[in-house]
């Protein structure tokens, strides 16, 4: 798993471009039943079908649950 509290990298079919802006939703092994919302990420480099994301904007609960996600399993 390639995630951090600043983004993500992502293998994806989908083409994007740098500088893109994206919204998007993840489903953490961490026992609850929402989604993490995560309203505005950013696409900094791609690599043929992988690209990496970074975290622009994030409600302060989604940003707590995220942080708990990555200490206990990154």
């Amino acid at each position: 798993m390639n995630l951090s509290m600043k983004g993500c990298c992502i293998d994806s079919d989908v083409p994007v471009e740098v500088g893109m802006c994206l919204s998007l939703c993840m489903e953490l092994s961490d026992q609850t039943n929402s989604q993490l919302f995560i309203p505005v990420a950013q696409v900094r480099w791609v690599d043929a079908s992988t690209f990496g994301l970074e975290f622009i904007k994030m409600a302060e609960p989604d940003l707590g649950r995220l942080q708990q996600f990555v200490w206990k399993h990154v």
